[in-house]
């Protein structure tokens, strides 16, 4: 699976975020730079899209809608291209 772009508005910002598919041996994770901060997008035990951040960082600002946001448009585009 290669890269690809999403674009949306969330409350008003737009937002254009490269997404960095990762195939493993039985999942795929989704790697997006949201405000600085790389995300780590994994489905979780009941098939839907998790957020998990870099330990490193700190993400005290980012709003949680926005990564629900972003997952859903990420299975959106996912099972676009199946």
């Amino acid at each position: 699976m290669e890269n690809f772009i999403l674009k949306f508005e969330y409350m008003d910002k737009p937002h254009i975020l490269e997404v960095h598919p990762h195939l493993q041996q039985y999942k795929a994770t989704f790697k997006v730079t949201v405000e600085q901060h790389e995300i780590t997008f994994e489905e979780d035990e009941e098939g839907y899209l998790r957020a998990i951040g870099d330990i490193q960082s700190h993400m005290p600002d980012m709003e949680p809608g926005l990564l629900e946001e972003i997952a859903r448009r990420i299975v959106e585009a996912v099972n676009q291209d199946q």
